[in-house]
C-alpha cells in the first residue's frame, strides 16, 4: 500500500525530467545534461555522469545498466 501523505522531501538543485531507482536508497535523477545520484535518506547528491543532452526517456535494466534516449539516439550506462 502506498502512503497518501508526504513523508520526506529531498531538494534537488536542478529541474529533473526522469528518475530511476538505483541500489538501496539511491535514486538516479536525470537533470539537464547530468545524471545525479541522490541518497534519499540523507538528501545528498553527486554527479554520476555528464550526458550528451537532455534525456526524453530512461529505464533501469535488471543488470543495473541504465538505458536513456537523447533526441534520436539511444545510450547505455553500464553498471560496473
Amino acid at each position: 500500500m502506498v502512503s497518501k501523505t508526504l513523508e520526506h522531501t529531498v531538494s534537488i538543485e536542478e529541474e529533473c525530467d526522469w528518475i530511476v531507482k538505483l541500489e538501496g536508497y539511491m535514486a538516479g535523477a536525470f537533470c539537464g545534461s547530468k545524471l545525479l545520484g541522490i541518497d534519499l535518506e540523507s538528501g545528498e547528491s553527486s554527479v554520476l555522469a555528464e550526458l550528451p543532452g537532455q534525456i526524453r526517456a530512461a529505464t533501469l535494466m535488471e543488470s543495473g545498466d541504465i538505458y536513456f534516449s537523447v533526441k534520436t539516439s539511444l545510450y547505455v550506462l553500464r553498471r560496473t
